[in-house]
């Protein structure tokens, strides 16, 4: 007796989704390797120092390492053929990039607090862009994949009828 295996062929996706793919898993395996372990070591040093002092530094990298982990699950999603990553990785720059704000103006108020000189706005945004750069690189560059899975290329992709989805159960 034979039986016929029935297999979910994968979707073909189009090249701005396959680039889109490949760019949210390069993005999210450098913001888990470039932050996790400093979140780690944050963590084990949260009892040295007052929690006023360790809260803008532990937001920050837990924002790019949560970040991290939302685009290789989109990453994976996307893969399979789903569609609702596209807006998961829509809004995940601009929450990040605002929690990231709020962490680093915390972070330079309470640095400003042990100066001994006023610290003048210039600097301030100096080290704002700094940090935002060091640390939130991986949360801004997915601007990219962002940008193309609403292109035009991807749009016909997302735009299809659920009921020419092979990824979704048939009802």
């Amino acid at each position: 007796m034979t039986e016929k295996m029935a297999t979910r062929k994968r979707p073909d996706l189009p090249a701005p989704v396959t680039a889109s793919v490949w760019i949210l898993a390069a993005l999210g395996s450098a913001a888990l390797l470039t932050n996790g372990p400093t979140l780690v070591m944050l963590a084990g040093m949260s009892g040295m120092v007052t929690p006023r002092t360790a809260l803008p530094a532990m937001t920050l990298y837990s924002v790019a390492v949560v970040a991290g982990i939302v685009d290789i699950a989109c990453a994976v999603a996307l893969h399979r053929g789903r569609r609702w990553p596209r807006l998961v990785v829509t809004l995940v720059p601009p929450v990040g990039i605002a929690l990231m704000g709020a962490a680093m103006a915390l972070g330079l108020a309470d640095s400003a607090r042990g100066s001994f000189g006023p610290v003048s706005v210039w600097m301030m945004v100096q080290g704002a862009l700094a940090t935002l750069l060091m640390q939130g690189l991986t949360v801004i560059l997915v601007l990219i994949p962002v940008g193309l899975l609403w292109s035009r290329g991807a749009r016909a992709h997302f735009a299809a009828s659920p009921q020419d989805d092979p990824a979704e159960p048939a009802a």
